[in-house]
């Protein structure tokens, strides 16, 4: 027993060994405060324990009336894991995410939408004139402007919104509310951004974008189609400005 003892102890897995009220006989490392509950109610898969900012994986096998506890930290897997993911989901080009990962968002927002009813707006914003741009000045400089305007996006998402180049030189934006007040303010601060960015070229660059809310009355396809329309209607009506898909039919707010 002494020299299994002893490979034991030499594991990277924490080895737990409890009876059937659940007293611990046996463990072959010091055992952390996190995992006592976990054991005692016979935890078995994967979890991220925040405190120790790790992802664990705990199999349990009962032998007699005896339970073994096998404790793995898996986090550089979990992290080789998520960095694949996030690959798979974003746009080399601009550093957002890509139509897959626009999809995900939106099928995450709907669900949550589902579980407390949180309302979130849905945002559709599209370079103007892009097509000029790469007849102008080639496809490379076009792809210069995608990456700057991705970059422009990045500094102004706040880190519980989400943004995704939704194809071409359009754009997806999911900000997690429904208030109007706060929402066109947040999109001009992005519009006159771009505007005034310099990227380089002797071409005035600028984008529309239409907003629409996302509040259960409707199918999201019907309100991402929504905001879509709000968007070509701004397109039609001047382009650089900010419509709402609700007011467009008397109103556009050219900001």
């Amino acid at each position: 027993m002494a020299d299994t003892d002893k490979i034991l102890k030499a594991l990277d897995t924490i080895v737990i060994v409890t009876d059937k009220n659940n007293n611990i006989t046996y463990n072959n490392q010091n055992i952390d405060k996190h995992f006592i509950d976990l054991i005692k109610n016979n935890y078995n898969g994967e979890i991220y324990i925040d405190e120790l900012k790790r992802w664990y994986h705990i199999a349990t096998k009962n032998i007699g009336e005896e339970v073994i506890h096998a404790i793995t930290n898996i986090t550089i897997y979990k992290l080789r894991e998520q960095n694949l993911y996030l690959q798979g989901i974003s746009d080399d080009l601009t550093g957002l995410y890509n139509r897959k990962g626009v999809d995900a968002a939106i099928k995450e927002a709907v669900e949550i939408f589902n579980k407390i009813g949180q309302p979130f707006t849905v945002i559709m914003g599209d370079i103007d004139h892009f097509k000029q741009i790469n007849d102008k000045f080639g496809h490379s400089v076009g792809d210069t402007v995608l990456s700057k305007i991705g970059e422009i996006f990045r500094q102004n998402i706040r880190k519980n919104d989400f943004v995704g180049r939704y194809g071409g030189e359009e754009f997806l934006i999911i900000l997690k509310t429904d208030n109007l007040e706060q929402i066109v303010p947040r999109i001009e601060k992005i519009k006159q951004t771009i505007e005034q960015t310099d990227f380089n070229i002797n071409f005035e660059t600028t984008m529309t974008f239409g907003i629409q809310i996302y509040d259960g009355t409707k199918d999201i396809d019907q309100v991402i189609k929504e905001a879509d329309d709000a968007l070509y209607h701004g397109k039609k009506s001047g382009r650089n400005q900010i419509v709402i898909y609700n007011n467009m039919k008397n109103e556009s707010k050219k900001l």
